[in-house]
């Protein structure tokens, strides 16, 4: 039996601010609201939901794509060092120069991608031989000038690469991956590691790009930071605080939960508004509200032990959005939410807004999701699965 619950936080300004959430009473999980209400798009994101497979029941892990008139080439990776590229309306598998090929690389698995134009795609994966592959509109080929060693994901900002992993490099995407100018080989956040899951960076034409990445600290207790960069030519890194996520004055087991949580994913739509997620839930940066982290959708309590009441958590895996002021979330079991910003009031910045649900397609876990800036949306998961979202024809 569950029951509504209310967060209830109050922000610098003395305001309120409530987030909705569906508690157990039996365990404390969270029930998203959207299981009890069927997701009904509104007339502006009317489109098309569909699933289909490719890549003979590969898990896929990593997915990219190229802006233009329609979502027409798109790139997937997969566990078995496999990529895939939507051109129109095939998919295709990609070739590799005899170097790059999955054959001769260990642990090929590709676990991250990201486009820069058609010439110039990334893939990253690897493990502990890792790899950085680059397709030039023909082939992959393998690219040394970027250290190689643990690399997991890959992001970037018009032209900037950005690596990650137990390393960080930022590099010219446009030069042959030049390493620019005072790029960090590690993250030095005064002494304290961290092993780089996920990052994200405005894309600002300048140097001054602000950076977060998310990951377990690779010393002491392994907990999940959240770090931030104000700008591109800064070298260091601080540590945004996940205490108050929950409210100002969160309980001791408050305190429990968010130190326990572990994030995974991280994307941003502007510098004020950028989102952290994982398997407790989802949380929002607002620069506007003294910038600090305020959970959207939350997963309380503690559930008894075992995976079978840890699976009703949300579990989120990735997370992107378009052009439209629309966030998407993927994770575990074919989920699919949904956020529309535009919803939020433009003189209550702190109004609740609420992440629906979207009937699922599939029961496979979707690890990976890349937005077009029309609105395209391609969730990808295990045994090949592909969840696609055509929007209609807009005017962009």
């Amino acid at each position: 039996m569950s029951h509504w619950v209310t967060l209830v936080m109050r922000c610098r300004r003395g305001r309120l601010a409530s987030v909705l959430i569906v508690a157990s009473a039996a365990c404390g999980t969270t029930e998203l609201e959207s299981d009890r209400e069927p997701f009904r798009p509104s007339a502006s994101v009317e489109g098309k939901w569909t699933r289909e497979a490719i890549g003979a029941g590969t898990n896929l892990l990593s997915v990219a794509g190229l802006e233009g008139p329609g979502a027409t080439n798109v790139f997937v990776g997969g566990a078995d060092g496999s990529i895939f590229r939507l051109d129109g309306n095939r998919w295709t598998q990609t070739e590799f120069a005899s170097s790059a090929a999955p054959s001769t690389r260990a642990r090929a698995a590709i676990t991250g991608l990201w486009a820069s134009d058609a010439a110039r795609v990334f893939a990253v994966g690897g493990g502990d031989q890792g790899f950085v592959l680059r397709f030039d509109g023909a082939r992959w080929q393998i690219h040394e000038s970027i250290p190689r060693m643990g690399v997991t994901t890959v992001w970037g900002s018009n032209r900037v690469l950005y690596v990650g992993g137990r390393s960080f490099v930022r590099a010219n995407a446009v030069d042959d991956l030049s390493i620019e100018s005072g790029s960090r080989r590690s993250v030095d956040l005064f002494g304290i590691g961290l092993e780089i899951r996920a990052g994200w960076t405005t894309r600002n034409a300048d140097a001054a790009r602000e950076t977060w990445l998310v990951g377990p600290s690779d010393v002491g207790t392994g907990a999940t930071k959240v770090l931030h960069r104000h700008d591109d030519r800064s070298e260091g890194f601080v540590e945004t605080n996940l205490q108050y996520l929950l409210g100002y004055f969160p309980s001791e087991e408050a305190g429990r939960e968010i130190a326990g949580a572990t994030f995974t994913t991280i994307w941003g739509r502007d510098a004020n508004n950028v989102w952290v997620a994982g398997d407790r839930g989802i949380a929002r940066w607002s620069g506007r509200l003294g910038a600090h982290w305020r959970a959207e959708l939350w997963s309380s309590g503690s559930p008894a032990p075992g995976e079978r009441e840890r699976e009703a958590w949300p579990n989120i895996r990735a997370l992107y959005g378009d052009s439209h002021e629309t966030v998407y979330a993927v994770g575990k079991k074919g989920r699919i939410l949904r956020r529309d910003s535009s919803v939020e009031s433009a003189t209550v910045p702190e109004q609740p807004t609420k992440w629906k649900e979207i009937p699922r397609l599939t029961n496979e876990d979707l690890n990976a999701v890349w937005v077009s800036a029309r609105g395209d949306v391609f969730a990808v998961g295990n045994r090949g699965v592909v969840v696609r979202y055509m929007a209609p024809d807009q005017e962009l």
